[in-house]
């Protein structure tokens, strides 16, 4: 694991974007159905504006659920720098029709750094809902494929799934 993460660090990959260290000026692009998830409450009830949590039980503190987008703004703020949004697309069908993933593709192409949150959530995989399937869901797949095309190494790939998944792009 270690020496991996070394060699594709060495070769320019997303790790050696990690730890994220950002500076003034520095922009980060937020994007992805699972960028600002909200959590969800101990009787399986969800704030989530797009279902894009697990319903789970949790004996931890429910009022305040940090985000990726929520953090990211926390450390931009901090240091100085810009973080801009776009979801993409939905879980499982386009976002905005064909301007969701042109609004993250615009901000990929401009930003320092891109965190990419895709998932999986209860709509696609739970118990007793079994998947067909290890493929992503085709809207997030061409959200994957947009995005690497335009910002490639600079991408940070953030996954939520609770099964394994065939991540090709």
């Amino acid at each position: 694991g270690l020496l991996l993460g070394r060699r594709m660090a060495g070769k320019g990959g997303a790790l050696s974007l990690l730890p994220l260290s950002l500076r003034a000026g520095q922009t980060v692009a937020v994007i992805g159905p699972f960028s600002d998830c909200q959590g969800v409450t101990p009787d399986g009830d969800t704030d989530a504006p797009l279902s894009c949590t697990y319903i789970h039980t949790h004996a931890g503190d429910m009022d305040y659920v940090s985000t990726v987008l929520s953090a990211a703004r926390e450390e931009a703020q901090a240091a100085a720098a810009t973080v801009t949004y776009a979801q993409g697309s939905n879980i499982l069908t386009p976002f905005n029709g064909s301007a969701g993933i042109a609004a993250a593709v615009a901000a990929a192409q401009a930003a320092d750094v891109v965190l990419l949150s895709v998932g999986l959530s209860t709509l696609v995989e739970m118990e007793g809902n079994d998947r067909s399937t290890l493929r992503w869901p085709a809207a997030q797949q061409a959200l994957l494929d947009a995005v690497a095309a335009v910002a490639g190494p600079k991408t940070v790939l953030l996954l939520f799934s609770a099964t394994m998944t065939d991540l090709n792009f």
